[in-house]
């Protein structure tokens, strides 16, 4: 493969995402509990031989102040807005060559404003720890050795493999649930329920596929996190879905660079099994990133 069509099939991808997306309603806060379950997908890094660890700090800022019924934007007459930041800390360690274990904290911070007309303005903030990501992942290695590995010069890396990983877990409600209000969560309005954690022990799940290619690797990316059950104010997160199609490929020495399209959805929380007010929605990104190997541990 070479460089020109692999990005000529992304951008195809990422194309047939948009053209597929579906109606969907704004998004609303319900069970904000932490980063999607494929949020590290575009940096994910080589896998840990046994003995390995590393350690990631990530922080995503996001405003949300435009609401959408359907596909239609409507007006903000409350001129309101929502600000979103997201810290994570993600730990990982290598059990065998094969097999490692990651463990991530978060802290979600929500910051909700609001006008009514002639009115004052409202400020409402929820912040805290928030889930705690806990997944076992298995590498496998696909097909034979690539053509050239008997040849290798001493010391030169050798031709990669196919790499398929799988990663099963739970989120741990560390983080705090709030009690929604009866009188408004399954009305139309455009906050229902800010909290920092589910309340629920939600499974997720995720697999990976990277492909070598001679100066550059394509990988795709899919996963869930499923809340099951309501928690102790009968209320129940929606389900995420994301899927993550990429390339990285080196640009000089300890730097490379990356493209990948991200698609994400999200489902509607339910409260006493009626579906909340507003929630839900259809998300395409569209992710550069770059990387810099400052040291042999430091990137």
């Amino acid at each position: 493969m070479r460089i020109g069509p692999c990005l000529t099939g992304l951008l195809i991808v990422l194309a047939s995402l948009v053209t597929l997306v579906r109606p969907a309603w704004a998004q609303s806060c319900g069970g904000s509990a932490g980063p999607p379950p494929a949020g590290g997908g575009a940096s994910e890094g080589s896998w840990l031989t046994k003995g390995e660890g590393t350690l990631r700090l990530s922080e995503e800022y996001e405003v949300k102040d435009r609401s959408y019924r359907h596909t239609q934007r409507v007006d903000n007459d409350f001129d309101e807005t929502l600000f979103i930041s997201r810290t994570a800390l993600e730990a990982r360690y290598g059990i065998t060559d094969d097999w490692s274990i990651d463990l991530t904290a978060t802290y979600p911070h929500f910051t909700y404003r609001l006008k009514p007309p002639g009115g004052d303005r409202v400020k409402q903030r929820s912040r805290g720890p928030g889930d705690t990501f806990v997944s076992i992942g298995r590498r496998m290695m696909l097909g034979s050795d690539p053509p050239g590995h008997d040849a290798m010069l001493p010391g030169a890396d050798p031709p990669r493999r196919v790499t398929l990983s799988f990663w099963a877990g739970l989120s741990i409600p560390t983080g705090t649930a709030e009690k929604p209000n009866p009188a408004f969560v399954t009305r139309d309005v455009s906050v229902s329920n800010l909290q920092t954690g589910t309340g629920t022990f939600d499974p997720l799940a995720r697999a990976r596929i990277e492909w070598p290619q001679r100066g550059f690797t394509p990988y795709a990316e899919a996963g869930v996190r499923f809340p099951l059950y309501e928690n102790r104010y009968d209320y129940r997160t929606a389900d995420t879905e994301t899927l993550v199609v990429g390339v990285s490929l080196p640009v000089v020495p300890k730097l490379s660079a990356g493209l990948s399209a991200m698609y994400q959805r999200t489902g509607r929380d339910t409260f006493r099994g009626d579906d909340v007010g507003v929630g839900g929605a259809r998300w395409v990104y569209l992710v550069p990133s770059i990387s810099w190997q400052i040291t042999e541990s430091v990137a």
